[in-house]
């Protein structure tokens, strides 16, 4: 839950299997929202997914694309990779995976990533290059 007592994310999927021996979640085409308060949502979809029993692990692979969006519902920023961890419990990412930004600015690509929401911070953590010019307006 957020502070305002709402939820602070939610996750959709096609279809969902549940396995009640350890209480993990397999999902299909999951969609994971998380609600900010001062930003607009930010949108994580997959071919595939999984989650622990608490579900402060949610694990998506295969074609996993972020949106940002900005307030006003304009997106922001696209990132691409082939997984990615969440823990949403602490606001944090991660991944391995080569991993595409897209921004209006331009295109950043590396290899690995972690994502600190509370912290607002996203570190690169190998191989990184971008290009920057204006993409569209």
């Amino acid at each position: 839950m957020a502070e305002t007592g709402k939820p602070a994310y939610d996750l959709a999927a096609e279809r969902v299997t549940h396995f009640r021996d350890d209480g993990s979640s397999e999902f299909e085409l999951p969609v994971y929202h998380r609600h900010r308060q001062t930003e607009g949502p930010l949108t994580i979809t997959a071919l595939s997914g999984w989650s622990n029993e608490t579900g402060d692990e949610i694990l998506l692979t295969g074609e996993v694309e972020i949106i940002s969006y900005a307030a006003d519902g304009s997106n922001i920023n696209q990132a691409n990779m082939d997984e990615l961890l969440l823990h949403p419990d602490d606001d944090f990412a991660e991944t391995r995976s080569p991993v595409t930004i897209t921004t209006r600015e331009g295109v950043t690509r590396g290899v690995g990533m972690h994502v600190n929401s509370r912290l607002g911070t996203l570190v690169l953590l190998s191989n990184v290059k971008g290009r920057y010019e204006r993409l569209s307006k």
